[in-house]
């Protein structure tokens, strides 16, 4: 008889699925760890990359920024160098970007000539340029030295609300302007801004934004400061800023427009004026009733939260409360009353509901 031995033959080349693994698992294993070493040996070669390009960027950054500075501040030396840049960077970004053609520009030039050339539309636009300038200043260097510039800044943003506010009322048609985005303006698109400009730093968008700047700027600063009363000189001035340039809504189209009106429109231009006039009364009686109370609620409540008298502090807020009643933070500010006086107010609570 012939033995068959084809069956058990095989049977010995089957090996266990464990067997097989534990005899590959140690290849795996040395190619993975060559390929952490070769990884390992890159990383230098990598880090190296990243830094290069970081330096590039940055480089590029600040390149921009200062040459931006400099010509924002040469716009704004004088009317004509500020209507002139506001033509140039009108038509690089409305219609040299967009693909338009030069008979468009020269249509849209001629059509808008006497408001572009209006002497409070340029005075608004020197205030947008003049803010854009602070804005550079005081963004444009290392986030290390970023207290040490605002220390520097902040007189001038001082300096700057100052002139606002002795401008704002005679601007006209240039209020417009001014409460328009200075950081979304053709300015910033024309410099390329909007990419190398630091846009979380909490400046806010407009020129005219006097409560956001102090909010976000002016008042934080001298909260960490811990001078009660330079904190509460600020308020003051934040008080009298936000009066200056309360914006009365233009009825027909004040401003340029008037000069051209002929004799025979005065009865028109008469009942403007008392259109515009029982307007200004409105926005004033709504800002003396609602918003003023709520500044000297905010003023007298840092006062007691950042070192003020705390005896003055109780009695001139006990004092708002009981005068203003009827106002729509009344309760709120009764809550605020209470948490005060046991110690649970919030500080970091106060500090980003400002406004």
């Amino acid at each position: 008889m012939t033995l068959d031995t084809s069956r058990p033959t095989a049977r010995r080349r089957r090996f266990p699925l464990a067997v097989l693994i534990l005899a590959v698992a140690p290849t795996i294993h040395s190619a993975r760890a060559q390929e952490s070493e070769t990884d390992a040996s890159a990383l230098p070669a990598v880090m190296k990359t990243i830094a290069d390009l970081e330096k590039l960027l940055t480089d590029g950054v600040s390149s921009n920024n200062t040459r931006a500075l400099r010509i924002l501040q040469n716009a704004a030396a004088s009317p004509k160098a500020t209507l002139d840049f506001y033509l140039e960077a009108k038509k690089a970004v409305d219609f040299d970007a967009t693909g338009k053609a030069d008979a468009d520009w020269r249509a849209w030039r001629d059509a808008n000539e006497t408001a572009n050339e209006e002497t409070m539309n340029i005075a608004g636009r020197q205030i947008q340029l003049r803010y854009l300038i602070l804005c550079l200043q005081a963004t444009s260097g290392p986030l290390s030295e970023r207290a040490e510039t605002m220390k520097k800044m902040i007189p001038l943003l001082g300096a700057y609300l100052d002139d606002l506010a002795a401008k704002f009322p005679k601007l006209e048609s240039g209020q417009e302007i001014v409460a328009g985005s200075a950081l979304g303006s053709d300015y910033v698109k024309y410099l390329k801004l909007d990419l190398t400009m630091d846009r979380k730093s909490g400046w806010p968008g407009a020129a005219g934004d006097v409560s956001s700047l102090y909010d976000s700027i002016i008042l934080p600063f001298y909260r960490d400061a811990g001078d009660a009363g330079a904190l509460l000189a600020a308020w003051d001035k934040r008080i009298a800023h936000e009066t200056a340039v309360l914006r009365i809504p233009q009825s027909g189209g004040g401003g340029f427009n008037r000069m051209m009106r002929r004799g025979d429109d005065r009865d028109a231009e008469r009942a403007q004026d008392k259109e515009e006039s029982r307007l200004e009364d409105e926005v004033q009686k709504e800002f003396l009733e609602k918003r003023l109370p709520d500044l000297q609620w905010q003023k007298e409540r840092d006062g007691l939260l950042y070192g003020g008298d705390l005896a003055s502090g109780y009695a001139k807020l006990t004092q708002l409360l009981r005068a203003n009643l009827d106002h729509p933070s009344a309760q709120s500010w009764l809550s605020e009353l209470k948490s005060l006086a046991s110690g649970t107010f919030s500080k970091k609570a106060e500090d980003g509901n400002g406004g």
